[in-house]
């Protein structure tokens, strides 16, 4: 007869010693069988490796990324990534992710939502700004951590969220969620280019 008895890998807990609010979301296994996982920090008590981007805000809630190894859990990196001040100048307590990608040069994507106004953006990105309270950010770091390549934000005049991330085989995010408002950008020839007055999703 055949007797499957599975063993425990690995369990750890993640998370800062109070009691604010962490909380893990997408996870993704890399090609060297590493683990990927992102979430919400509740900074400032949030644990975060030396040498790895780290951009947090207290107070509120910022993204995380954290790497740990797929043969012991131990942690290799750990990315805080957020903004503290939204655009009515009332503090941003809200960013999430939504999604991760791990590229096969190891870079990783990362997609999610902020309200932040100063949720970190890099020199070309296709919009720095944002309008009304939530905007959809996408942006990619490299295989150690230790770098933002670049980061953008993409949103209309109301709000817009990230719902789902994936890469294209040439290496271009795509993302999918939802808008409200006028000013979602559209190009020309798409199969619909209109707003109509409600929330509307969108592929990007």
């Amino acid at each position: 007869s055949l007797t499957i008895d599975p063993d425990l890998v690995w369990s750890t807990y993640m998370g800062g010693p109070s009691v604010q609010g962490d909380a893990a979301g997408p996870l993704v296994f890399g090609p060297d069988g590493d683990l990927y996982v992102g979430g919400i920090a509740a900074v400032p008590d949030f644990p975060q490796t030396r040498g790895a981007y780290q951009h947090s805000s207290p107070p509120g809630s910022d993204t995380f990324l954290a790497r740990f190894g797929g043969d012991e859990g131990n942690l290799e990196f750990c990315c805080v990534i957020g903004g503290s001040i939204q655009n009515d100048g009332y503090p941003a307590n809200q960013e999430y992710s939504r999604g991760i990608v791990i590229g096969l040069d190891g870079t990783i994507t990362v997609a999610g939502t902020t309200e932040a106004a100063d949720f970190p953006t890099t020199t070309k990105a296709f919009q720095r700004t944002h309008d009304g309270h939530f905007a959809g950010y996408v942006l990619r770091l490299s295989p150690t951590g230790e770098k933002l390549l670049w980061s953008t934000k993409i949103g209309a005049t109301l709000t817009a969220e990230i719902r789902g991330l994936a890469v294209a085989a040439s290496g271009s995010p795509i993302v999918g969620g939802f808008f409200s408002g006028p000013g979602f950008p559209v190009t020309e020839g798409a199969f619909k280019t209109t707003y109509s007055n409600d929330s509307n999703g969108f592929v990007t």
